[in-house]
């Protein structure tokens, strides 16, 4: 089949040896390179102009979805914060001593500085080193501190093993074996509280609650104002 061309000028198929021909002979006003250039001018700008008009829809398309990211993430807002709540009530034994404790009960009139962890979690072994310094200044102020391990499947044994690794980590410590996590609304670790039992001391109201790490100035802080310092 032989392969035809259009006509520049009124795009009519012709044979491309014909074009000339045709050019000259239907239209005689201009010669035929004329015509030719001009409607290959306009053929060009006229790409020009879709390609203008699909950059701006592209661009408009990228604008509109950043702008949806954007407002989806302003949307969600800040994670649901327990402060100003009862702190939900549990029961654990440490890992260590054998010793039972429940909250509030065993701890009236103190804090108690509560952590839920991993030991998979590279940032709660990071914070390691400032709960070490926390609890070295002020576990004999009537500060409790307890961390909970959430990891699903650990035991004793396991935390035991991984309590070896730190022996800075003198504090309480328990394996998560009634949900608390939940009770606590723990999607992520580290994730730390402080409950007051000197203001509440029957059942005890959070004050902190905070996802990750914390320095130790910013939780020192909040633990001399609780304590009345």
């Amino acid at each position: 089949m032989t392969k035809m061309s259009r006509c520049p000028v009124c795009g009519s198929p012709v044979k491309p040896e014909n074009l000339s021909r045709h050019l000259k002979k239907v239209h005689p006003e201009e010669d035929a390179e004329s015509r030719i250039s001009k409607a290959q001018g306009r053929r060009a700008k006229a790409r020009g102009g879709v390609r203008r008009r699909e950059g701006v829809v592209f661009a408009g398309i990228a604008i509109a979805i950043v702008v949806v990211i954007v407002l989806a993430i302003a949307y969600q807002g800040p994670a649901d914060s327990m402060v100003g709540e009862e702190a939900p009530s549990f029961s654990i034994v440490d890992v260590r001593t054998r010793i039972p404790y429940t909250v509030p009960t065993s701890f009236h009139g103190e804090l108690v500085f509560l952590e839920f962890f991993s030991p998979s979690c590279g940032a709660c072994i990071d914070f390691i080193p400032i709960m070490a310094q926390l609890y070295q200044n002020f576990h004999l102020e009537d500060v409790n501190f307890i961390s909970i391990d959430v990891r699903a499947g650990d035991t004793d044994a396991i935390l035991l093993d991984f309590l070896n690794q730190h022996p800075e980590a003198q504090w309480t410590h328990a394996v998560d074996t009634s949900n608390m996590a939940s009770a606590y609304n723990v999607g992520g670790t580290p994730k730390l509280f402080i409950i007051d039992l000197i203001e509440e001391p029957v059942n005890g109201i959070v004050k902190y609650d905070h996802v990750g790490t914390d320095t130790y100035s910013n939780i020192a802080s909040i633990l001399n104002d609780l304590l009345g310092k």
